[in-house]
């Protein structure tokens, strides 16, 4: 028994290492890992939005008076509206975030 209690400690105190390890890792990240996204991102500049923010000034969404947007996400570089009301009814509208154009919109159909 005593051997029993005694593997359990160790394996919780190396459990609780580990933690704090990955804990540490997490917070300090290494000069490598910093040096590879520097890199990626100085490749990434001739690219619209790579790592920084690109105006693009008014999006207009020409929906009926008494739209109303019920939901927002943000999903890699587009933005999602759940839209209500007007005279189109409920519909999901995806916006590119770089250029601010309309890409899409998914209506239900009867």
């Amino acid at each position: 028994m005593k051997v029993l209690v005694t593997t359990m400690a160790i394996l919780i105190v190396l459990g609780l290492a580990l933690v704090a390890y990955g804990l540490f890792v997490k917070d300090n990240p290494s000069s490598s890992v910093s040096t590879l996204s520097l890199a990626g991102e100085a490749e990434g500049t001739a690219r619209a939005g790579a790592g920084r923010r690109v105006p693009f000034g008014t999006v207009t969404l020409n929906q009926a008076p008494g739209t109303q947007i019920t939901a927002m996400i943000v999903a890699s570089q587009c933005i999602i509206l759940h839209m209500e009301g007007g005279e189109q009814g409920e519909r999901v509208i995806v916006v590119d975030i770089v250029s601010g154009r309309v890409l899409g919109t998914v209506t239900v159909g009867s």
